[in-house]
């Protein structure tokens, strides 16, 4: 998932030789909707969004996970990677329900630097689970048992 046009066409490039991987040009989001680059100056690696409306010029259609599961048809994530620049915390604030069962490994790099509440949402969502944890570097990566 990209939201970026140079991006995205760099995923397609790397992925074209795996049939079961499928580029989405979308954000990630708490919600289905639209969402908007809120640092247009930053590098494309380190784009912000922030929720907007459908009309906004600048709009970019959003995804959340769940819906991500059922428009391709899928039970699980085998590996969900969230680097989202702070967006994460929607994410992990939103339904949760209809998607984090249905999820064997997380990579997620938190950037509370930037939103407040990040490694707290995730914290929360992963409170009552049971998970093994490990950090090599800025993910942390969480296996559910």
């Amino acid at each position: 998932m990209e939201i970026d046009s140079e991006n995205y066409s760099l995923l397609c490039k790397n992925i074209a030789q795996y049939s079961n991987v499928i580029p989405l040009k979308k954000a990630l989001w708490g919600t289905d909707g639209y969402v908007r680059i809120s640092t247009p100056t930053a590098e494309p690696w380190a784009f912000q969004v922030v929720e907007t409306e459908k009309d906004d010029p600048a709009a970019i259609e959003a995804i959340s996970l769940g819906q991500i599961l059922t428009e391709n048809g899928e039970k699980i994530f085998s590996l969900l990677k969230i680097d989202i620049e702070g967006a994460e915390i929607d994410v992990l604030q939103s339904n949760t329900s209809n998607w984090i069962d249905n999820t064997k490994t997380i990579a997620i790099e938190l950037h509370d630097r930037f939103r407040p509440g990040c490694t707290a949402a995730l914290d929360r969502l992963l409170s009552g689970r049971q998970y093994n944890e490990k950090q090599p570097g800025e993910h942390r990566i969480i296996n559910f048992l």
